[in-house]
């Protein structure tokens, strides 16, 4: 920095240094590049544009893309799967089952959802087309792109608050998981691309849905 590096230069998955250090697991280094970054007061040339990754990856849901396809797309897109470190792994692996809910029940996927149920608990073909019709018609998740990626990015961030020293960095005063990851979200939102790149109207229902606590593993 000193020799005049630029503190916005993005990588070639869009990254920028701040999230490169968290994925890495530096934590520490990362606030002090976020408050460096600050006192510049200056974008991402990147940030300018929204960025229509997670648009691309829900309009891809309709077209038979297969399972391992989406997992790998998903991990491309949202950065915020490389914060999680081994001790997170569970908080991950629920991370990824969330990110698998949407897409079996956004591509209409019932074997593969129920896959890993037993016999006597497993959900009925006849359940599972009363959600599929709650999820388009009541609810109308599908009725868009932008709906449908507004679900991916809440449920691929929904469990960074989680990262103890993510939250130790960033929002040392908060004690619960979902109000550190509101206040990351409201006060530096550039540390979470997925979400710092949605438009304000789509960022601010996932901030409803954080202060509404809104529990994905009851839906």
């Amino acid at each position: 920095l000193k020799a005049g590096s630029d503190i916005n230069a993005e990588d070639s998955a869009d990254r920028l240094a701040v999230h490169v250090a968290m994925r890495n697991g530096y934590f520490q280094t990362a606030a002090f590049l976020n408050n460096y970054r600050a006192e510049l007061g200056a974008q991402p040339k990147g940030y300018e544009r929204r960025s229509r990754k997670a648009e691309g990856l829900a309009q891809m849901l309709s077209s038979r893309l297969s399972e391992s396809e989406f997992l790998t797309k998903a991990n491309e897109i949202f950065t915020e799967l490389g914060y999680f470190s081994q001790k997170e792994r569970v908080d991950k692996k629920r991370t990824i089952g969330a990110l698998l809910a949407v897409y079996w029940i956004v591509a209409n996927q019932y074997d593969a959802f129920v896959r890993g149920q037993a016999d006597d608990v497993r959900m009925t073909k006849d359940s599972w087309d009363r959600l599929q019709d709650w999820t388009h018609r009541t609810v109308e998740l599908t009725k868009s792109n932008t709906t449908v990626s507004a679900m991916l990015v809440y449920v691929a961030i929904m469990n960074l608050g989680k990262i103890k020293p993510f939250r130790v960095a960033f929002a040392p005063e908060e004690d619960s998981p979902t109000e550190a990851l509101a206040r990351v979200l409201s006060r530096s939102p550039i540390l979470v691309p997925s979400f710092a790149k949605l438009e304000p109207e789509t960022q601010q229902i996932i901030l409803s849905a954080l202060k509404a606590d809104f529990n994905f593993g009851q839906f």
